[in-house]
């Protein structure tokens, strides 16, 4: 829906970034609670907290942080 209405951008970025970081910590924390790494789990963590540093990096870009509205 970002796509089409842009004013959706900082939402989607924001939920992007969250859910990223979120599956790439979970998987850290396996990672860690398992004692072993595999090529498709490190793929996996460089995949997602790239992909939410990108979120912030592009949301810090766009200068559209959610503000509360002043009164």
């Amino acid at each position: 829906m970002a796509v089409v209405r842009p004013t959706l951008v900082p939402s989607a970025l924001t939920m992007l970034a969250f859910l990223a970081m979120g599956l790439g910590t979970a998987r850290l924390v396996g990672t860690w609670v398992d004692a072993s790494i595999s090529t498709y789990t490190f793929g996996g963590l460089v995949f997602e907290f790239l992909s939410a540093g990108l979120a912030i990096w592009l949301l810090r870009r766009t200068g559209s942080a959610v503000h509360a509205p002043a009164d």
